[in-house]
This record gives C-alpha cells, sequence and structure tokens, in this order.
C-alpha cells in the first residue's frame, strides 16, 4: 500500500469527469490494490472520504469513513465504505 500525493482545490484534475470501473478492472488486482492505497490515503489525511480524482485517477471510486474522527467530531460513525460507479440523482421537494 503506498499514500497517493492529494489534488487541492483548485486542481483540474477535479473537473474531469470519471469514467465507471468495468467488471473485468473491478477483478483485477491491481485495482485492489489502488483501492487499498485510496483507503490508506484517506486515513493517514484523517479524511471522512477520498475519490479516486482527488489522488489524480479519473475513475469512479470512492471511500468513506468515520469513526471518532477528530476533523469532524460532529459526525457519526460510518464504516468503512467503498462505492463503485456509483451516481448522484438531484431530488427536488
Amino acid at each position: 500500500m503506498a499514500i497517493r500525493k492529494i489534488a487541492t482545490i483548485g486542481n483540474p484534475v477535479l473537473r474531469q469527469v470519471s469514467r465507471h470501473l468495468t467488471r473485468e478492472e473491478l477483478e483485477r488486482p491491481e485495482t485492489q490494490r489502488f483501492i487499498d492505497d485510496l483507503i490508506e490515503t484517506m486515513l493517514d489525511a484523517n479524511g471522512a472520504g477520498i475519490a479516486a480524482p482527488q489522488v489524480y485517477e479519473p475513475i469512479s471510486v470512492c471511500v468513506l469513513h468515520v469513526k471518532d474522527n477528530p476533523r469532524y467530531p460532529y459526525k457519526p460513525n460510518i464504516p468503512l465504505t467503498v462505492l463503485v460507479n456509483a451516481e448522484v440523482e438531484a431530488t427536488a421537494e
């Protein structure tokens, strides 16, 4: 596993559209290694979540985890969650 460099606000990589992963890509060991790196990078930064584009990979993968996080003491605990090819849908009331 490795801690990856995190892109900061304003970096153009954060505006790129991420592509979805195929089933074959998900089965590859290098994809699992990347997810492990993403988790390690998030934990090292005391984050509550991180997405692949934030570490310069334009793919649709993100991880979330909150467990007594000192940066977010007001947030509820969230178990380690990996999202792949997630889509956000706007709702209106």
